[in-house]
């Protein structure tokens, strides 16, 4: 145990370094310059469960670790990109999941009205993402990807200029949407503002009016069908 002059306090075994505090209080573990409340330079092993209550930035394969294969499996790359998430990979992957929609755990049921007339009111575009779309795609970015504990500025510049190339090439493409505005003022419940006052559509909800609205249209078709005024039967 060793306590330097300028307030750090160093580990040693085996006349080795092995955990450094320096004088913030934040502690390393292979590295003598932590630049987080805790810092690792290894691997890290753990027999029980890894619990986070903040933010929990992820950017790495995932690896059988029976298997020490080069190639993972798949790829999470979570970079909070304004079209979705990123995940690739060689290997197949299934997923199984659904919404609790039991009649069981539900109340004041009503069913949606004026469903036709509401869809008409939205508006199918196609776009592109904007210069405020990419920057807020790559906020935080210096504080979530480095080039390694002991890097130099250029190192990290270079990084952080790669990335922000990526992200710039992921929201080059054409997209094709909605507007939350829009969806907001005929479907409320499918649209919520996030922590960084964005605004984003649950597509998955609006399902619900999609059926009405098909239903309501199959009525009026019925109409026009039995209507003395059709002479076309097959409408």
């Amino acid at each position: 145990l060793h306590q330097q002059g300028d307030g750090q306090l160093a580990i040693f075994t085996n006349s080795h370094e092995r955990v450094r505090v320096d004088p913030n209080g934040r502690v390393g573990i292979g590295t003598d310059s932590p630049a987080h409340q805790l810092d690792v330079n290894g691997d890290i092993h753990t027999a029980g469960s890894i619990i986070v209550d903040g933010t929990l930035y992820w950017k790495a394969p995932l690896r059988d670790s029976s298997d020490q294969q080069s190639t993972p499996y798949f790829q999470l790359d979570f970079s909070d990109y304004p079209t979705g998430n990123h995940l690739s990979g060689g290997h197949d992957l299934y997923i199984t999941s659904g919404n609790v929609s039991d009649l069981q755990l539900k109340r004041d049921v009503r069913s949606l009205e004026q469903a036709l007339p509401r869809l008409r009111r939205l508006r199918g575009v196609t776009y592109h993402w904007n210069e405020t779309a990419v920057d807020h795609a790559g906020r935080g970015l210096e504080q979530r990807v480095s080039a390694g504990p002991q890097a130099s500025d250029a190192e990290n510049q270079a990084v952080w200029a790669a990335e922000r190339a990526k992200i710039r090439t992921a929201l080059a493409a054409r997209q094709i949407g909605l507007i939350a505005q829009d969806v907001e003022k005929v479907a409320p419940e499918a649209v919520h503002t996030g922590h960084d006052g964005y605004k984003r559509v649950d597509y998955p909800r609006l399902t619900a009016l999609l059926v009405e609205a098909i239903k309501e249209l199959a009525a009026e078709v019925q109409i026009l069908k039995a209507s003395p005024l059709s002479g076309n039967k097959d409408v």
